[in-house]
């Protein structure tokens, strides 16, 4: 049945400790993230597909690396509520790792970039979607770790 589907899609994105927001917080979540990959995609489709990469492996893992290795924890707050969660630095720093494969893998794969570009991304755009992914409200990362990284990729591209 359909109404069985959704249920199963739903259960997986509702977590017990997001209650009663769930429902808000994903709707907020989607909206700003494709706000954001539209903007990217009008600007720089190479920082938009870059961006969505970091943020899709980097937060993405993220959680599960948190969740799994996890010793370090620093607390973060939610979106438009009074609660605060925990993450960890060992979950930040994946998205650090992660931001480094994709500007290099952007290099190879793209490859419309110069040697000084590749540099400055790579000296900017990992510390700034970590911090991005750091201090965002909780589930709100998607959304400031593409955004972010996106614009940092974007800009550096209008170097010579």
């Amino acid at each position: 049945r359909t109404s069985t589907f959704f249920m199963v899609q739903f259960k997986a994105l509702d977590r017990p400790e997001d209650r009663p927001y769930t429902i808000y917080w994903l709707t907020t979540q989607m909206v700003s993230l494709w706000v954001v990959i539209l903007i990217l995609g009008a600007v720089s489709p190479t920082a938009q597909i870059i961006a969505v990469m970091i943020m899709n492996f980097g937060d993405g893992l993220a959680e599960p690396v948190g969740i799994t290795w996890g010793k370090h924890k620093y607390k973060v707050k939610a979106f438009m509520a009074r609660r605060w969660y925990w993450r960890s630095y060992e979950g930040s720093a994946t998205v650090f790792i992660v931001s480094i494969l994709s500007v290099i893998g952007g290099y190879f794969i793209v490859g419309v970039w110069s040697v000084l570009q590749l540099i400055l991304m790579l000296i900017f755009v990992p510390p700034i979607a970590t911090l991005a992914e750091a201090i965002s409200p909780h589930t709100w990362d998607s959304a400031s770790v593409t955004g972010f990284a996106g614009l940092t990729i974007a800009l550096i591209e209008l170097l010579p």
